[in-house]
């Protein structure tokens, strides 16, 4: 997806969140802002935000150090939602369609996103997942393509699941750990970034999140908070060849992985105007989307 003129003041957004996290004078943060907004402005729009966001963060790093400005806030999220895993846990055990439950649950948890927002009340957040129902309604969705959802996944042998945010990445092992249950013979690839930018989840992020024990963690070589193919490294190419299927989760690998020689599961939170409107949805809808 190319980057549209309403995606460009969230790369502002953006930019402004990050800065917050910053730890240097007024004058050298306005030097380095300045030479943002040119890269900004100055961007070719034919390519994705989050390739451009990708440029952003290696022009900062390239001026103050290789520093993972999101550090503490991923601890936190881990942490609330590991809080509640057996909660959760607990609900998709109890749900009518227990992979309904959990597919419900780990969208949901795309709302931890400090990519589209200044501010995550990320307690708050979690909170309104533990009251949310589980309802077959949504299956009427014509965006929620659940009924699709579960037919790919039933019949895959190996499953590449692309990872968005940390903390998301709890409410994701509870959907893998819930397949895993159901089909124990899919093999199941956990892809993530392979250096921190914005939220996204790192190695330690999954491992953290105790994704390890039910698929492997493999970093996608991905240093944007998307997944293009061509700038993976080559073991993640290895294992996303050799996959049936791809689970593409959040709203960056959606703008992001484009590949018509795959069947590709999107699992994401619409969280602006444009996506929505892509998407055939409204802000803050949930959304499975097969490509």
């Amino acid at each position: 997806m190319k980057c549209f003129d309403e995606c460009i003041p969230c790369l502002y957004r953006q930019v402004d969140s990050i800065f917050r996290l910053i730890n240097s004078t007024d004058k050298e943060k306005e030097c380095l802002k300045t030479e943002v907004d040119y890269l900004i402005e100055n961007s070719d729009k034919n390519l994705s935000p989050p390739e451009i966001v990708g440029k952003i963060y290696s022009l900062i790093k390239s001026k103050i150090g290789d520093i993972d400005f999101y550090r503490e806030i991923k601890d936190k999220s881990n942490a609330a939602a590991l809080s509640v895993y057996d909660t959760l846990k607990n609900k998709v055990r109890d749900s009518e369609d227990t992979l309904l439950a959990a597919v419900v649950m780990s969208i949901s948890g795309n709302i931890i996103d400090f990519g589209a927002k200044y501010y995550v009340d990320i307690d708050a957040e979690i909170n309104k997942i533990l009251n949310r129902k589980y309802s077959l309604e949504l299956i009427e969705s014509k965006c929620f393509h659940y009924i699709q959802f579960k037919e790919l996944v039933s019949s895959a042998k190996q499953i590449v699941y692309l990872a968005d945010n940390a903390g998301e990445t709890v409410f994701d092992r509870i959907l893998i750990e819930e397949i895993k249950k159901l089909y124990p013979h899919i093999i199941i690839i956990y892809a993530v970034k392979e250096k921190p930018i914005i939220n996204d989840a790192t190695r330690i992020d999954a491992v953290n999140s105790g994704i390890e024990q039910s698929a492997e963690i493999v970093s996608s070589g991905s240093v944007i908070p998307g997944t293009i193919i061509e700038l993976c490294n080559s073991q993640f190419i290895d294992e996303y060849n050799k996959a049936d299927l791809i689970i593409s989760k959040g709203q960056g690998n959606f703008e992001s992985l484009e590949d018509a020689s795959k069947k590709i599961i999107y699992l994401f939170i619409a969280k602006c105007p444009k996506i929505a409107s892509i998407s055939g949805n409204f802000i803050g809808s949930m959304n499975i989307l097969i490509h």
